[in-house]
């Protein structure tokens, strides 16, 4: 089964690196707004500048063959429109930027960094899809060792009798 047409809540991707996560993450939200599929999307990334070069090289460049009209970039709020669904942009850096909204989808990138932080799962991001249970999230990462809440997750999600989570490994 596909990382992005799992059924899961949560979909924990445990990979190596230059899996392509990120692009084929970019790619999802960019067909899953055009189809309607969300309103409300949430990347989260390790710092602020990853996420402008992440809208240069996988947003941008399928963006501009679509009408004008159809999408915006936002540089300084951070925020992709497409079609009526938005996508937040915020990064771990700044985990205040984070808190106090909910959405409907969204995608951890980088989570064996970012959820080193206990704080972040338990405070800011996770409380954000708890009034949305249609939410689905893909939360992916290369583990860095240590316990963490990106291995915790990883663990409910090969766990069968857990079908909110769902595990999936690569190298």
């Amino acid at each position: 089964q596909s990382i992005f047409n799992s059924n899961a809540k949560y979909k924990i991707v445990v990979k190596g690196r230059r899996f392509g996560l990120t692009k084929g993450a970019a790619n999802d939200f960019i067909r899953s707004a055009l189809e309607g599929r969300f309103k409300k999307g949430l990347w989260v990334d390790v710092v602020n500048s990853n996420i402008d070069r992440y809208i240069e090289r996988y947003f941008l460049p399928h963006l501009n063959k679509l009408p004008k009209s159809m999408w915006s970039w936002h540089k300084q709020a951070k925020i992709v429109e497409i079609k009526g669904a938005y996508i937040d942009f915020r990064s771990a850096e700044h985990p205040e930027t984070l808190e106090g909204f909910g959405y409907d989808k969204a995608f951890l990138n980088e989570a064996g960094i970012i959820l080193k932080n206990e704080y972040l799962w338990n405070n800011s991001i996770g409380p954000m899809f708890w009034d949305y249970p249609n939410v689905k999230v893909v939360i992916g990462g290369t583990p860095k060792g240590g316990k963490s809440v990106f291995e915790e997750l990883a663990r409910r999600g090969n766990d069968p009798e857990n079908s909110e989570y769902q595990t999936f490994h690569f190298t």
